[in-house]
């Protein structure tokens, strides 16, 4: 599977934090760091495979711990109906 942000999501990069609006609920959600850089690039299209590698690159994080936020950060994106699945 591939994930990307959808275009449909009104974002804006506040203080080094995303801040998205959720167009299911209209809830305003603000990223962590973590979930910042994983919002940021999704502009193109990626493997969670890719986006777990770009985390170990940036961050001085475990594999393991790596895989599983990301695995939770794509589903509650997926839930929010924030990302594309392509």
């Amino acid at each position: 599977m591939t994930y990307k942000r959808a275009h449909r999501v009104p974002w804006r990069l506040v203080e080094d934090k995303a801040v998205l609006v959720s167009v299911k609920n209209s809830q305003v959600m603000v990223l962590n760091q973590v979930g910042t850089e994983i919002w940021n690039y999704l502009e193109q299209g990626k493997s969670s495979d890719e986006i777990v590698d770009h985390i170990l690159s940036v961050f001085d994080v475990d594999r393991e711990t790596a895989e599983k936020d990301v695995r939770e950060f794509l589903a509650d994106m997926q839930q929010r109906e924030t990302l594309d699945v392509l």
